[in-house]
């Protein structure tokens, strides 16, 4: 069942693929991290999102030592990040970093808790978040966004000339 609803998942035939993981599941016998995993991935674009959430908790709580577990705590955030729910976001954020060595989810992480911190009115941590992409991954896509983070939250406190600072600092 996994292949055929990898098959349709490559295809763009959701509502087919997630039946066939839903399956993979139900059998039980193997990769069924995966099968959960990418169902949840199948559910979520076509709209399914309550039971995209409650196969990804299942996921987290039943599959502690799974190769899909930093993801899952990412799509957890983010889920929660989408929803307003930010407490419970910046929570599975601060728990992936504890844990993966991904370095896109750590990026990823580090600048949505700076969106959030931002957004609530908590320039100062959202300083630190958007800091620590500019001053130590300068060679990703990530370096523009956070220096654009950075550059909101000091305008936002009229500190300016703190900004300009760590822009003259940066290399050519």
């Amino acid at each position: 069942y996994l292949r055929i609803a990898d098959g349709f998942f490559m295809t763009k035939q959701y509502f087919l693929a997630e039946k066939y993981y839903n399956k993979a599941i139900q059998y039980n016998l193997f990769d069924t991290d995966y099968a959960i995993y990418n169902r949840s991935k199948a559910l979520g674009l076509i709209g399914e999102f309550a039971l995209k959430l409650e196969l990804l908790i299942q996921l987290k709580d039943e599959y502690p030592t799974s190769g899909y577990y930093d993801n899952t705590l990412a799509d957890l955030a983010q889920y929660y990040k989408n929803t307003m729910k930010n407490d419970i976001a910046l929570k599975y954020y601060h728990d992936l970093l504890l844990i993966t060595k991904d370095e896109k989810l750590i990026l990823d992480a580090r600048l949505s808790m700076g969106i959030i911190y931002f957004n609530s009115n908590k320039v100062e941590e959202a300083i630190q978040e958007f800091l620590f992409i500019v001053n130590n991954h300068q060679n990703t896509k990530y370096f523009k966004e956070g220096l654009s983070g950075i550059q909101s939250a000091y305008t936002s406190l009229g500190r300016i000339d703190e900004y300009l600072a760590i822009v003259d600092k940066l290399p050519e």
